[in-house]
């Protein structure tokens, strides 16, 4: 036994540090024991203990911690100062930037109207008609007449008078026989032209007249001869002659000359326009029914056309000669007798039959139908007031400027 103890009370040895398990500490132990020795309930007083809130838990601000407004502002102002400065200088180099654009600018707009005055003057008081010229004048409108609000520009005007004089120069070159005209009477045939043609517009306004493409297509196929000639060479002896196209040559050309036929015709029906003329052919009506003179006398004294030298005798002519209205007063009239006005195309006839007689047979001719009758009369014309007359009266009523 005693051996047994002694064996036991040897020391036994310790295990290394790192491979130790460390002891729970007693105070430890016994918290543990005594943590789980307690009820049920008095655990969950203890979950349940209410929690304090922030405010209780928050500690007063130290000295240390306090914010320093006052530095701050001062922060911001200088913050502020600096990027006023900024600011004003950017403002200063915005300013001297558009300071200089704007200089360009006046300097090149003063530029510009300077050029524009010179080719101006060149233009009205020098005729300048060169390329440079020309390329100004397709910007700026310069007008060499004004009719009512429509302005004539050179630029159209200079262009119809070289399409023009290249005409006659391939004319000269082919050979034909054309008339020996000057740049001077071209200029001004060309710009009288233009200016007709801009008043039988304001005239087909009023007078409710237009053209329609199938009336600029019927000329365009009379002038072509009807399909005998093929496009192409259409084409090439509009470019050779006019420098056009088949397009230009119906807007430039085929258009104004089929308006100016319509404007015509409405002249001529227009009874407000006419009244001048129906009022002398009354005064002449009254004339022949005084008796006072013969009518070829009142004929060659009032007629407005080839026949007034001769009396007005118009020969002998048959039916179909005339045109209808005229044929159909004159059927009506015994020999001797003198008819009411006559309203034609032409204008106002009186009328007078001088003879009638059976129709015969004219050589290489077939016999005439029964009851055919050959007739010869007399008439005194008077014409109506044509599209010139009318257009003169136009420019005289409307604003008319002309300054080449």
């Amino acid at each position: 036994m005693p051996e047994e103890q002694t064996q036991e009370e040897k020391p036994k040895k310790r295990a290394p540090s790192r491979m130790r398990k460390a002891a729970p500490s007693k105070r430890k132990t016994v918290a543990r024991t005594r943590a789980l020795s307690k009820p049920e309930s008095e655990k969950m007083d203890t979950q349940t203990e209410p929690v304090k809130s922030t405010a209780e838990k928050t500690e007063p601000i130290r000295e240390e911690e306090k914010v320093d407004v006052d530095s701050i502002l001062k922060d911001h102002l200088r913050m502020d100062e600096t990027q006023s400065t900024k600011l004003e200088q950017a403002s200063r180099g915005m300013s001297k930037a558009f300071g200089a654009f704007l200089g360009i600018l006046v300097a090149v707009v003063a530029a510009a109207l300077v050029g524009i005055i010179v080719v101006g003057v060149g233009i009205y008081r020098f005729g300048w008609k060169d390329d440079v010229t020309l390329q100004i004048a397709s910007v700026v409108p310069y007008p060499i007449a004004v009719v009512d609000t429509k302005i004539i520009q050179y630029d159209d005007y200079l262009n119809d008078f070289r399409t023009l004089k290249k005409y006659y120069v391939a004319q000269a070159e082919a050979n034909a026989v054309v008339a020996d005209v000057s740049d001077d009477e071209l200029f001004t045939s060309v710009k009288e032209r233009m200016i007709d043609e801009s008043v039988v517009e304001l005239l087909a306004k009023e007078l409710k007249v237009t053209v329609t493409d199938d009336e600029i297509n019927a000329e365009w196929e009379t002038i072509t001869g009807n399909g005998a000639v093929s496009e192409d060479e259409i084409r090439q002896t509009l470019s050779d002659l006019y420098g056009w196209t088949p397009e230009q040559f119906r807007e430039k050309v085929i258009r104004p000359f089929v308006l100016r036929q319509n404007v015509t015709e409405a002249i001529a029906s227009s009874d407000s326009i006419q009244q001048e003329s129906r009022t002398r052919a009354e005064d002449v009506l009254a004339e022949t029914q005084k008796g006072e003179k013969s009518f070829e006398d009142l004929a060659k004294e009032f007629g407005e056309d080839g026949t007034a030298a001769d009396g007005g005798d118009l020969g002998f002519f048959e039916r179909g000669t005339m045109v209808e209205e005229f044929q159909t007063a004159v059927e009506s009239l015994e020999v001797g007798e003198v008819s009411e006005i006559v309203k034609t195309q032409f204008g106002f006839h009186v009328i007078k039959l001088e003879e009638k007689v059976p129709a015969t047979a004219k050589e290489g001719e077939e016999p005439p139908a029964e009851g055919e009758f050959s007739y010869r009369a007399r008439h005194i014309l008077i014409l109506y007031k044509g599209v010139d007359e009318v257009i003169q009266e136009k420019k005289d009523a409307v604003r008319f400027y002309q300054f080449i």
